[in-house]
């Protein structure tokens, strides 16, 4: 998934990454809304994304690569699940099950740690919750255009945007510019490819759910390492995000 993502951004515009996957109801009328916590599938599948099985992890207890396949085998990742017109037999597509076994937002998230300054009363991520309304907001022509934009979060979470600012910036090639937080030293805080995470093992507030025992993480981040990380710890693997992403993924 490194590899598509980053092959995707070096050929879009503003070398962005992959914006969130949220299917516009108005593009196609009658078919409802998918939403899921993983890149928009139509922009991956199949010119960099070849190989769908990839999405669903080996050690995912739930779910599995046939999921991801209509009864004749071929893979309806691409199709809205509320499509039913493409599968043998009336089936719907499966693309809001993109995030299966691993979860993306599309922004860059760097507010999520388990810090009080940075938690809402339910225990979720301030940063995530100020964005959720691009989320919500997606169905029709413009909420899908404003999940392709930097979000501004000076009325609904000032100075929690990237680096303490008010704006959480859209993953792109050379964000991590924006991480810099002491202006008379931007070589000693700007934060590297390598601590900027772009996609995750799901994660949940009940460790029985996770993919990997012990309860944890794979972490894959913008220079295309992956870190296992155990829960509850360092962003993204913290209760803040576990209990944001899950929002996310149970729209």
């Amino acid at each position: 998934m490194g590899l598509v993502l980053k092959m995707y951004a070096n050929e879009s515009k503003g070398m962005k990454f992959p914006r969130l996957h949220v299917w516009d109801t108005v593009a196609n009328p009658g078919f409802g809304t998918d939403i899921a916590a993983a890149p928009y599938i139509p922009s991956i599948y199949p010119e960099y994304l070849t190989d769908p099985s990839i999405l669903v992890c080996p050690s995912d207890a739930g779910d599995t690569v046939q999921d991801l396949k209509f009864s004749d085998g071929r893979f309806c990742i691409a199709v809205n699940s509320q499509d039913h017109t493409q599968g043998p037999s009336g089936e719907g597509g499966c693309s809001d099950l993109a995030d299966a076994s691993y979860a993306y937002v599309g922004w860059l998230i760097d507010r999520a740690s388990d810090d009080p300054l940075f938690t809402d009363p339910d225990g979720g991520s301030l940063q995530l919750t100020a964005i959720a309304p691009a989320v919500l907001d997606a169905p029709g022509t413009n909420g899908v255009k404003s999940l392709d934009e930097d979000i501004d979060v000076s009325s609904s979470a000032p100075g929690l945007g990237n680096g303490g600012g008010n704006t959480v910036y859209r993953l792109r090639e050379g964000i991590e510019r924006f991480l810099i937080t002491d202006i008379n030293n931007p070589a000693g805080s700007a934060k590297a490819q390598s601590e900027i995470y772009i996609m995750f093992d799901v994660l949940a507030t009940d460790v029985t759910l996770y993919n990997h025992v012990p309860g944890g993480c794979n972490v894959l981040y913008m220079d295309g390492h992956v870190a296992f990380i155990r829960y509850p710890s360092e962003q993204p693997v913290s209760k803040a995000m576990a209990i944001s992403v899950g929002l996310i993924m149970n729209l």
